[in-house]
């Protein structure tokens, strides 16, 4: 899925041809939101209209919800009213949970289907991730305009270009606070970010040039295939 994946497969010594697909999202489910999908969304979910900061993905200690969490102090410091919403389960949550109950703003909804509706109600997405090879939840928040603060593995490097929000160290909670305050306190970088964020999946991540380039693989690897056994 990444270049980064490439070298990595190489320096373990796996060899022959290798042909990198990058991730695609579905342009016409996520569409750009505007300000007042923002506010409509927050609505319909339930949650409070105040800067937003949503990050959705399984509750694990890849995807680094527990650094989120450290980073969230600083936040509120900066921006008191603000929130923090958690979408999804897995095996950290009971553990994640204490530890947010613990912190003014953070809510955790679960595992939920309506992944729009929540990208709509942000005002950034955060992919705290501490590795990873090319996540959806980037892209698919690029598709719907939002910005992006999100850690530097290598998949991200690959797909979240530096005019869509903000590339942080790993397990860094003063960095991703300070990109997360930084946003929230300025709506309207926050937007252009987004905005940005949606030309360059249009230009790179269309799901439909990503299946495309996987079937012509397959298909010259079956016509590969049947020229030897003839």
């Amino acid at each position: 899925m990444s270049d980064a994946e490439r070298v990595a497969g190489g320096s373990l010594g796996i060899g022959g041809r290798t042909v990198v697909v990058r991730n695609g999202v579905e342009l016409t489910s996520f569409r750009p939101a505007s300000g007042r999908d923002r506010v409509a969304a927050r609505k319909e979910l339930g949650l409070v209209d105040v800067p937003t900061v949503v990050c959705i993905g399984e509750l694990t200690p890849q995807r680094g919800q527990e650094d989120l969490l450290s980073a969230w102090p600083h936040v509120i410091d900066e921006l008191p009213h603000a929130q923090l919403v958690l979408v999804g389960d897995g095996p950290e949550r009971a553990r994640l949970s204490r530890a947010a109950r613990e912190l003014p703003g953070v809510v955790m909804v679960g595992e939920r289907s309506d992944v729009r509706s929540w990208l709509a109600a942000a005002d950034v997405v955060a992919v705290p991730s501490r590795w990873d090879g090319m996540p959806l939840v980037p892209l698919e928040a690029m598709a719907s305009a939002r910005s992006v603060v999100a850690t530097s593995v290598s998949g991200v490097l690959e797909s979240v270009p530096a005019d869509a929000g903000a590339i942080v160290p790993p397990q860094d909670p003063s960095e991703m606070a300070a990109a997360l305050s930084l946003r929230l306190q300025d709506p309207s970088r926050a937007d252009d970010e987004g905005w940005a964020g949606r030309a360059h999946v249009e230009a790179h991540h269309d799901v439909t040039t990503s299946a495309h380039e996987l079937a012509r693989v397959y298909l010259r690897l079956v016509g590969e295939h049947r020229g030897r056994q003839g």
